[in-house]
């Protein structure tokens, strides 16, 4: 038999209280190894708090780089090494009724566009906020596959080597992601080209992408909404609440000409009263890195609804104000670490001035370690 004893550091070791009325017990003192507090945290802004319905648009007079030929004035485009790039495709497009397309193309080869009046006429691109595209990437691009954009002058590489899977969602396959890559990143005042390259790829087949309305943005930049952990705390996430307000009268007509009070007459293909052109996105980040298979664009009430377990948990209308609450519940818990720097972000660039409120929380509990 193996015996122990529980002792301080002056030799007084603990014993069984033998207290007449209580039950025999060795009294041990405990502390909590953790707190757990339950806890709403809205997405926030350092400029604008909570409130999201701010203009995140572009505007201006942008540049036409490439939108699939279906506008004449874009960039000239010319191949080198490969055959596998079609400026002209109808296979997918977001726009019109063609995009650009790159087809399994090899390592090292690449497309460049160039402006239409010819190398030595630069283009001022610190007048410029950034560059915008819409990207289609079908199943076999892969953890691994990489296509860079740079700037060129002058015939001449010039400013930063960019990856243009560093800024969408390249898991989620068949579907358009918007990309915007803002001037500090290109790090170039002035270009008269760009080139995209096929610079690595995993396994045998190198991805097959769309690109459609490429295009150099004069003024507007998206404006970005995070939920963070507290430091030394883990943030359980476990639902979400998305509270839309317009001025949309949002009454229904019946038969007899009588309006139906309480329920909206919404449209799928809106927000409220609002058509969104690049609406709003979702995603999680670790480390500032974007996690694959995250993001879900937003640009409409179905996409919303889409989502798994959303549902309208509330709406009001008074005939010129209307309300709606789109509340979504996580399969799981979703665990953002401080130590792991994550990180919940809404991305909006569009005019959501218009509506009277836009805000989106988180519901779960905090876990103090």
């Amino acid at each position: 038999m193996i015996k122990n004893a529980i002792a301080n550091s002056d030799g007084n070791v603990a014993q069984v209280d033998t207290t007449i009325g209580e039950i025999p017990a060795l009294v041990v003192a405990t502390r909590p190894l953790k707190t757990f507090e339950p806890r709403t945290q809205f997405f926030v802004s350092d400029t604008y708090g909570r409130d999201m319905n701010k203009n995140a648009a572009f505007g201006g007079t942008p540049i036409l780089i490439h939108d699939g030929t279906d506008n004449g004035t874009d960039f000239n485009f010319a191949e080198t090494g490969t055959t596998k790039w079609t400026e002209d495709s109808t296979d997918r497009f977001h726009a019109g009724s063609k995009s650009l397309k790159c087809d399994n193309s090899p390592t090292g080869s690449y497309a460049q566009f160039t402006n239409p009046t010819g190398p030595g006429d630069d283009i001022t691109l610190s007048d410029y906020v950034g560059l915008t595209m819409w990207i289609n990437v079908d199943k076999e691009w892969q953890a691994g596959d990489s296509v860079t954009i740079q700037a060129v002058l002058d015939g001449s590489l010039v400013g930063n080597v960019l990856k243009l899977e560093d800024y969408f969602d390249w898991s989620i396959h068949d579907v358009w992601h918007f990309v915007f890559i803002p001037y500090a990143d290109i790090a170039t005042a002035t270009v008269d080209a760009f080139r995209l390259t096929q610079s690595a790829k995993e396994g045998g087949l190198a991805p097959t992408f769309y690109i459609d309305e490429w295009q150099i943005e004069q003024t507007g930049t998206p404006v970005e909404y995070s939920v963070k952990p507290n430091k030394g705390c883990w943030f359980h996430a476990k639902s979400y609440q998305t509270t839309f307000v317009d001025a949309f009268t949002g009454l229904v007509t019946t038969a007899d000409g009588t309006e139906s009070h309480g329920f909206p007459g919404l449209s799928y293909n809106k927000l409220l009263g609002m058509t969104t052109t690049e609406g709003y996105v979702y995603s999680r980040y670790r480390d500032g890195e974007l996690i694959s298979g995250s993001a879900w664009q937003i640009n409409t009430l179905a996409d919303l609804l889409n989502i798994p377990n959303s549902t309208i948990s509330n709406s009001i209308s008074d005939g010129t104000n209307t309300l709606i609450t789109v509340s979504a519940q996580q399969p799981d818990e979703l665990i953002l670490k401080s130590e792991e720097n994550d990180e919940l972000r809404i991305t909006i660039r569009d005019d959501f001035s218009a509506l009277l409120q836009f805000r989106i929380c988180v519901m779960g509990y905090e876990e103090c370690r």
